[in-house]
């Protein structure tokens, strides 16, 4: 599966939105919380389906937060987006 390259630099991974986005479409209490999930967890993040336009621009910069983070830390999991 290929997954596209992520937009957003490590460093705005670390950003209080980033965490703010989190605690608001996730379970996870924090974005560090959600980068160390165990057992393999992937986060389903529904950019395409939301409603509304602010949620889907939410939903696709959590995503793309998700992934970079992961790239920086060579973790192979990506956020699965639909």
């Amino acid at each position: 599966m290929h997954h596209p390259t992520p937009r957003l630099t490590a460093r705005a991974t670390l950003s209080p939105r980033i965490n703010q986005l989190t605690q608001q479409y996730t379970a996870f209490g924090s974005f560090a919380g959600l980068l160390d999930a165990l057992g393999g967890y992937i986060p389903s993040l529904h950019t395409a389906s939301a409603h509304g336009s602010d949620t889907r621009r939410d939903l696709t910069e959590l995503a793309d937060a998700y992934d970079a983070a992961q790239v920086v830390r060579d973790d192979p999991r990506r956020a699965f987006r639909s």
